[in-house]
């Protein structure tokens, strides 16, 4: 996502959380949000790594990356 920030390089071994946020309006979802929480320096970071307008997409990809991590651990 890196357009208005720089890119960040996060260690699997720092993640803590992932989670998706929505935004709507009138029971209409009209921003998905895929954030993901780690620690750097010893302080807990927040940044977005993927945004749709739906959260089929989205779903998708936390997916992914929750195999990714689960298939590293092992």
């Amino acid at each position: 996502m890196g357009l208005l920030k720089p890119g960040v390089t996060i260690p699997l071994t720092d993640i803590q959380q992932i989670t998706i946020y929505r935004i709507k309006h009138n029971l209409i979802t009209t921003r998905a949000t895929l954030n993901v929480y780690y620690t750097e320096d010893g302080t807990k970071k927040k940044t977005a790594i993927a945004q749709a307008f739906n959260k089929k997409g989205i779903q998708n990809i936390y997916n992914e990356i929750e195999q990714i991590i689960n298939s590293s651990r092992y």
